[in-house]
């Protein structure tokens, strides 16, 4: 079930054409008035229900603020999962049904250092997904096709594009990022990794990524900063934890979720897509050590 409504975007129809019949589209383009509710997907990703208003070919979609905050409001609360006595991969990453993980194996890396990398290119970064589900929402890529990548899955055949991955200048920019991801980030292959920005005000609608089949912790989702009034909220699974000083979670975007930066500081957060090729054994240390680290936490035994 998607949430309700969207927020003050301006959509083109070609957005549209796969999802909505040929002659719904028509109409409603050639409509000045009409008003339709429905789900939407973009390049996979599923976004709420929408109000679409068409006006001289260009879709008008809105969400109330009363909406937005209704959202963060319901599902906004801190919840705890029970951690099992005994540590199982797969269970962690497939089953579980958690929405996110700390991995609090990675708590002391230099984190405030890579957020100033990331800030002294505050003004290189570009627009991200403002024409569909964002605002004030802007990415920055250190590793993949350009410093603009967007979702892989536009680019042709996945294979071939990911052997056209490789690092962008970013990364020359920002050598302390850059070692983290080469020497402590336990994975093999980086897909695309990119700097996240959400400027003061700005929100990313509820959606999910990927399909309800498709659950399993994933990406990795780092906070360089996270100012105290910026949230992360996952449909039914309540808010993020992320830490102002840095922190890393994997994260299951096939849940529904928003961010709202109601602060007056931008967040900066860096993404990590990846695979783990040869440094399985590695992966597993860091969610095994995470696991217990963060199960003596919730004891209250740290």
């Amino acid at each position: 079930m998607c949430p309700k409504g969207i927020f003050g975007l301006t959509v083109m129809p070609s957005m549209f054409r796969e999802q909505l019949p040929h002659i719904a589209l028509q109409w409603l383009v050639k409509s000045t008035t009409n008003v339709l509710r429905s789900c939407f997907r973009k390049n996979g990703i599923i976004v709420f229900t929408a109000i679409i208003r068409a006006h001289n070919g260009v879709w008008q979609v809105n969400m109330s603020m009363q909406e937005l905050e209704k959202y963060h409001n319901e599902h906004g609360i801190l919840k705890q999962e029970l951690y099992p006595d005994t540590f199982d991969p797969k269970w962690l990453v497939t089953e579980s049904g958690w929405g996110y993980f700390h991995l609090s194996a990675l708590d002391n890396q230099p984190w405030k250092e890579m957020h100033k990398e990331a800030e002294a290119l505050a003004d290189k970064f570009h627009s991200h997904r403002e024409d569909s589900y964002g605002k004030g929402w802007k990415s920055l890529t250190l590793h993949g096709l350009n410093e603009d990548t967007q979702s892989l899955s536009q680019y042709g055949e996945r294979d071939k594009v990911l052997k056209e991955l490789d690092w962008t200048w970013v990364a020359d920019e920002c050598p302390v990022t850059k070692k983290f991801l080469t020497d402590v980030w336990p994975a093999e292959f980086l897909n695309r990794v990119r700097f996240m920005l959400l400027k003061p005000g700005g929100y990313i609608l509820p959606h999910q990524d990927r399909k309800d089949e498709e659950k399993r912790l994933s990406v990795c989702n780092i906070s360089l900063n996270n100012p105290e009034d910026c949230t992360f909220i996952f449909k039914d699974k309540g808010i993020v934890p992320f830490k102002d000083s840095g922190s890393a979670f994997l994260m299951d975007i096939s849940n529904v979720h928003s961010v709202w930066n109601r602060s007056d500081k931008p967040r900066i957060h860096m993404i990590i897509h990846y695979e783990l090729g040869r440094r399985t054994r590695d992966m597993f240390y860091t969610l095994r050590k995470s696991f217990y680290t963060n199960r003596r936490t919730l004891d209250g035994l740290e």
